[in-house]
């Protein structure tokens, strides 16, 4: 795993911070495909993308959804920190909440 880790952390970190390009890199490069981190990471970033559409459709509800809205904001903030310090240092733990969801909706 460790070799992973050290292939897969900058497409990683690029999947967390710069979604759109993460993607085109994972999809691109079989390497990265195929890294267990790598993988790992860009299904915990699926997961906390598709949050935030729910949360986005949550606000259309009249101020009960601008309440979520921001709440769900803040919250997925602090999920996205608590994401980079663990790519950062190379783990694979789940991101508090909903990570688990990730390894559960996405095989591949």
């Amino acid at each position: 795993m460790a070799k992973d880790v050290e292939q897969g952390k900058i497409c990683a970190l690029i999947i967390w911070i710069i979604w759109i390009i993460g993607l085109i890199w994972f999809l691109v490069d079989e390497k990265q495909r195929k890294n267990a981190f790598t993988k790992f990471w860009f299904k915990q970033s699926l997961i906390l993308i598709i949050f935030g559409f729910v949360i986005g459709i949550i606000s259309i509800i009249p101020l009960l959804g601008w309440i979520i809205y921001f709440a769900g904001v803040i919250f997925m903030l602090i999920i996205w920190i608590i994401g980079l310090v663990k790519i950062i240092q190379g783990k694979t733990e789940p991101i508090p909440l909903i990570g688990k969801l990730g390894e559960q909706w996405f095989k591949f």
